[in-house]
């Protein structure tokens, strides 16, 4: 048990969790970041089997037998300039996506599909004398960081979460609507990290370390706001899906504004970060439906148009049929 006791020093640990970012870096571990051991094991591997004529040898091991190697190339050659004819039976499609995995597809169909996302007409960051009244307004929201502080921690990476509970709905009720909040998180991700490059405006605790914020130190820039821009494009895209009559549908946006200004309470985010990232949301939102095959405003069209977003868009909608039937 002694030994047992001396591990709770690496309760200590827990604290660096601002590195599961690094997950995100892929095929760069977490030592290779930090500066610490590289651990590359090598295993008998079938590839490269054969540069140049001269056999590669991975551990001193021959690695494929002849006819293995025939097959390999043949398989090769078909994927790199596929032959016409042969059995055209249909293979049966893959069926294991999940939210997370589809999520990154529809942001590449997205990018793909929505070309003028990038010439949305983001303002600049205001002027240093506006960001001066902004700072001073931060210290004044500072004031209610007590009673803000759990439920602006919750929303560091849960925001779905909040939605859940304003729209009534959990995954086991509405698995389609959770998953269409997640594509809206990814989608505002993607956009929002280009615009903060392109203005890379400092942090406000950069420009006032006054301000001290209690947590989550983020290494992007401030201007948009991300957490404004998800949480806003999660609530227009949910307003297209529940049915427009629910008292629901009224709390989405208030809840957005909420969870954007605990960003600002937190001193994490000027006013003005939030403001340009619901703008940013909204034409999100627009790219999106128009991806989908969906109008602005109306009934969705009768089949999805094979997008990801079309997709989900449209299950999502049917599963909110029962209360739009009642109203």
């Amino acid at each position: 048990m002694d030994v047992l006791n001396g591990l709770n020093g690496l309760n200590g640990l827990n604290g660096l969790n601002g590195l599961n970012g690094l997950n995100g870096l892929n095929g760069l571990g977490g030592a290779v970041v930090m500066g610490g051991p590289v651990v590359r094991p090598l295993g008998l591997s079938p590839w490269p089997m054969e540069v140049v004529g001269k056999v590669v040898r991975w551990q001193g091991k021959m690695l494929l037998k002849p006819e293995d190697a025939s097959l390999f190339e043949k398989i090769t050659n078909e994927v790199t300039a596929p032959t016409s004819g042969g059995d055209s039976t249909p293979l049966p499609s893959f069926r294991g996506w999940n939210a997370g995995t589809r999520a990154i597809a529809c942001v590449s169909e997205f990018a793909a599909n929505a070309p003028g996302w990038k010439d949305f007409e983001c303002p600049p960051p205001p002027s240093s004398a506006v960001t001066h009244c902004e700072l001073k307004l931060m210290h004044d929201l500072a004031e209610y960081r007590d009673g803000a502080a759990a439920e602006a921690m919750a929303q560091v990476s849960g925001i779905v979460d909040y939605f859940q509970g304003a729209g009534g709905f959990i995954v086991a009720s509405h698995p389609r609507t959770t998953e269409l909040c997640v594509l809206a998180l990814n989608i505002a991700q993607f956009m929002v990290m280009h615009f903060k490059r392109r203005f890379n405006r400092a942090r406000p605790w950069q420009l006032d370390p006054s301000l001290m914020p209690p947590f989550d130190q983020q290494c992007h820039a401030a201007y948009p706001s991300g957490h404004a821009t998800q949480a806003h494009l999660i609530a227009q895209l949910l307003r297209r899906v529940m049915p427009r009559e629910a008292k629901r549908c009224d709390l989405l946006v208030p809840l957005a504004h909420r969870i954007a200004i605990n960003r600002e309470v937190m001193g994490l985010h000027f006013r003005s970060d939030s403001t340009a990232g619901e703008k940013l949301a909204e034409r999100a939102c627009e790219l999106a439906l128009g991806v989908a095959g969906w109008p602005k405003e109306g009934d969705p069209p009768a089949t999805p148009n094979g997008t990801v977003l079309g997709e989900v868009l449209a299950a999502a909608y049917a599963e909110w049929d029962d209360l739009r039937s009642l109203a």
